[in-house]
């Protein structure tokens, strides 16, 4: 059952002129839905992609095939790197957390940035 308000806007948000800023937690929280959109298209446009839908990481190192089911940022996720999907890999489970648990396998592979190249735009 939907709630119906009593009474309409407030007063101060209704006088003309008035222009209402969001506070940090509302950019924030904006910027992460915005990223959770982006995330979730990028693997369902990989899943639809019959060469994409495997994880490389999974085949690579372990020799199986495993559906992508998670975004892996090679260079990090501060600032812009974070929504920047150029820099973006989709990987299962199990590759996600090989490329995590193996860093420097992972650097050689290309799976990650160089040494002080993390979390910088390149």
């Amino acid at each position: 059952m939907k709630r119906v308000k009593k009474y309409g806007k407030a007063l101060w948000v209704s006088m003309p002129g008035v222009v209402l800023r969001k506070t940090p937690t509302q950019r924030r929280r904006t910027r992460l839905r915005q990223y959770s959109k982006l995330a979730h298209g990028f693997i369902t446009d990989a899943l639809l992609d019959p060469v994409r839908q495997w994880c490389p990481v999974a085949e690579t190192v372990f020799g199986a095939k495993r559906l992508v089911s998670q975004v892996h940022h090679t260079r990090g996720r501060r600032g812009d790197l974070l929504l920047n999907q150029k820099y973006w890999m989709p990987v299962s489970d199990i590759g996600h957390r090989f490329i995590h648990d193996n860093i420097d396998m992972a650097r050689v592979a290309g799976w990650l940035a160089e040494k002080g190249e993390w979390n910088k735009q390149p």
